[in-house]
């Protein structure tokens, strides 16, 4: 049976040399084996060693590309790599390109041939932001632009890369480590005797305190516990050491008594010696403690019940939690003597915990991920397979900010070619660039029924198409008149009320209204929260305010006379950002007595926050427990739909439509009400996972994989 996609993979990375990175490109290959795909394995360097090719050469869905080094170089440069790529791609019609390496992606999210199909995972950049370089900001955002998906190793690290590139929201995908199942058969572990047993597999490098380490079994026999290392690898970091490299390699090859050096071994053999050991070491500088990735060594540790001592880090802990026994406070040898010492009697109780932590990164479960990430960016070519002829189409709005789901389908289907006319103003634009867009679109889509619609309705030919969306002030808009419907095909809502709204007010042909709610990523916003979360709420978007965020305040001051740990967050524009809003009397003089009440409350100033408006709602969302909606009224209100969606729950007050939209559920009639239900939710741990899996249902019906479907419908016909 034929594969539904074909994958080609390239990593900048030499095979001959046998590192984290190295087996990172072999294990993802054998991976993306697993899911319904073919994949391509094009190699950087001529490869004269098997070590890490054997589990690879009998795999009848791995096709392995060697290299083709030129000129006497022995691996290929960045620009032999694009074009080796690019002719794979173009033999094989690949589906899917997945490369690692920020020039190398970088290059790539250029490429007329791999950028459509391009996924990027990029390791290399700089943290904190506060030392990103302005060349590699724009490095990074040309990337996130010129690709389909980007892969991030951790949840901490695809956080971090959202808030420093924008054009990365919503595009970021987890791509973990992956530990080759086999590695998890835990076997009959050899009778511990009284020597600890440590191990070693990786590289050699200062910051990695492996010289110091080979002076760990005399310290420990110092503190009464004997012990042995042993010590796997053969490739040793000295650039810039000053000496250090050739100290490594002294101790390594003259080691002392109870050090064994094995050099490099393919990994198979590597974990036989890791495995038949008791203790892992991952022992480092505690600079690299607010590292945002994991080590694949140590997960390879946890996976063959070989526990690793390691430094405390905020990834760490989430992965094996805080009371870890293992930790290291400090990077100082004594301490990591004095945590060897404690453990030497407990390793039973830790090993099984260790390996469950590193489950979720076996091969077979990383696998089943990656199938759902693919099968997911396929979703509507199965119901609307892509035509061989590109449909030209038009976006025109002033504000894009509810449109970023349909332009994301737009820009992903091989048969639309999509052009923006992005407005200066709700009524402000460049009216010639406007025309010449026009003459070249076949499909004007119209994001809000404003002025741009009013302009575009006038001037559209009988062999174009306009589509205009609604979504609620424009209803009530003096120039809702001057729309030539019978120019438009068709108008889309928000929602079920407004699409009845729409056919009360004006006197438009029913059949051409239609309702398609705002769309949501719910895989992309799913993601784990933080310890914090659940006493902290949040209301996204104030203005204008009928927004109500005094009704916030008021919640959050009756919910601190029963708990003081709750918290409030605002995220979004200020009203003085709205020059239109901030000018009306009416507007203004609430929103100065909002803040006074906030600056006159000690209680309050301490405990309410405020974000700007942004595009990584699925980071932010991540230390967000209630969103808030307590609108007067609204068209949708699309900041609970991805509440729910991540994992929060939500609480409207009541308004016409509400309910048609959410259902009744989360529906409050009274403060008390509402303060009664978030304490006792929030304290009920049995109660929360009930109330969420209610949550995760609303929201399933916004799904970008749903609301696709019927934007299709009208665009595709």
């Amino acid at each position: 049976m034929s594969a539904r996609r074909t994958i080609v993979l390239y990593g900048d990375v030499n095979l001959n040399i046998m590192d984290g990175s190295a087996i990172w490109l072999v294990s993802l290959a054998e991976t993306l084996s697993l899911t319904d795909s073919e994949i391509h394995l094009v190699l950087k360097a001529h490869v004269e060693t098997d070590r890490l090719l054997t589990r690879l050469h009998d795999n009848p869905r791995v096709t392995i590309h060697q290299a083709r080094p030129k000129r006497g170089l022995s691996e290929m440069g960045l620009t032999q790599a694009i074009s080796e790529v690019e002719e794979v791609v173009g033999n094989t019609g690949a589906d899917i390109v997945i490369m690692r390496g920020r020039r190398l992606c970088l290059e790539a999210a250029q490429s007329a041939v791999l950028s459509p199909v391009l996924w990027s995972y990029v390791t290399d950049y700089t943290f904190p932001a506060t030392e990103v370089s302005a060349t590699q900001l724009a490095q990074l955002s040309k990337i996130a632009a010129g690709s389909r998906r980007v892969f991030m190793q951790t949840e901490d690290s695809r956080s971090y890369f959202e808030s420093l590139v924008p054009e990365a929201s919503g595009k970021t995908l987890l791509m973990t480590p992956t530990i080759p199942d086999d590695f998890f058969a835990s076997g009959d572990r050899v009778p511990g005797t009284r020597l600890l047993r440590m191990v070693y597999a990786g590289k050699f490098h200062p910051a990695w305190h492996t010289l110091e380490m080979l002076e760990l079994p005399a310290r420990l026999a110092e503190a009464g516990v004997a012990s042995t290392l042993t010590v796997i690898g053969d490739k040793v970091m000295e650039r810039g050491t000053s000496g250090w490299g050739e100290a490594m390699r002294q101790g390594l090859s003259t080691p002392p008594v109870d050090v064994s050096w094995l050099g490099g071994l393919p990994r198979e053999q590597a974990v036989q010696a890791i495995a038949a050991s008791d203790i892992g070491i991952s022992w480092r500088d505690s600079s690299l403690d607010s590292s945002l990735e994991i080590s694949t060594k140590m997960l390879e540790y946890c996976a063959t019940g070989t526990p690793p001592v390691l430094n405390r880090s905020r990834a760490h802990e989430q992965l094996l939690g805080a009371d870890y026994p293992l930790f290291l406070d400090d990077d100082r040898p004594e301490t990591v003597v004095d945590v060897l010492v404690r453990a030497a009697g407990r390793l039973s109780e830790i090993r099984e915990a260790a390996r469950a932590a590193a489950r979720p990164y076996s091969v077979s479960a990383s696998a089943e991920r990656l199938e759902g990430y693919f099968r997911r960016a396929e979703a509507d070519y199965t119901t609307f397979p892509p035509k061989n002829e590109r449909l030209r189409v038009l976006v025109a709005s002033h504000d894009l900010k509810f449109a970023g789901e349909l332009i994301d389908l737009l820009r992903s289907r091989p048969d639309i070619e999509l052009r923006i006319d992005n407005w200066e103003a709700l009524a402000k634009h460049d009216e010639e660039a406007s025309q010449k867009l026009l003459d070249w679109a076949q499909l004007v889509i119209c994001e809000w029924a404003g002025p741009n619609a009013v302009w575009y309705s006038q001037r559209v030919r009988d062999d174009q198409r306009l589509i205009v969306r609604l979504h609620m002030f424009e209803l009530k808009a003096p120039w809702i008149h001057d729309i030539v419907i019978d120019n438009v095909d068709a108008v889309v809502t928000v929602s079920d009320y407004y699409h009845d709204l729409v056919l009360y007010e004006l006197p438009w042909a029913p059949e051409k209204v239609h309702s398609i709610p705002n769309g949501i990523d719910v895989v992309d916003l799913a993601r784990p929260k933080a310890p914090s979360a659940r006493h902290t709420l949040a209301l996204v978007g104030m203005v204008p305010f009928r927004k109500r965020p005094d009704r916030a305040l008021d919640l959050l001051e009756e919910l601190l006379t029963r708990d003081p740990r709750f918290r409030l967050a605002f995220r979004g524009r200020k009203p003085w950002e709205y020059p239109w809003v901030w000018r009306k009397p009416e507007e203004q003089e609430p929103y100065i007595r909002f803040f006074e009440r906030i600056g006159n409350s000690p209680v309050l100033l301490e405990r309410v926050t405020f974000s700007p408006f942004g595009p990584d709602m699925g980071s932010w969302l991540r230390d967000i427990g209630w969103v808030l909606s307590p609108s007067d009224d609204e068209s949708f209100h699309l900041a609970p739909a991805e509440g729910m969606a991540s994992g929060s729950l939500a609480t409207f007050w009541p308004r016409d439509g509400v309910d048609r939209i959410f259902g009744t559920h989360f529906i409050f009639d009274s403060l008390t009400e509402m303060a009664d239900f978030i304490v006792s939710t929030t304290n009920d741990e049995s109660a929360w996972v009930r109330e969420e899996s209610v949550a995760r249902q609303i929201s399933a019906q916004f799904d970008s994989a749903v609301v696709n479907r019927s934007w299709l419908r009208l665009i595709l016909g």
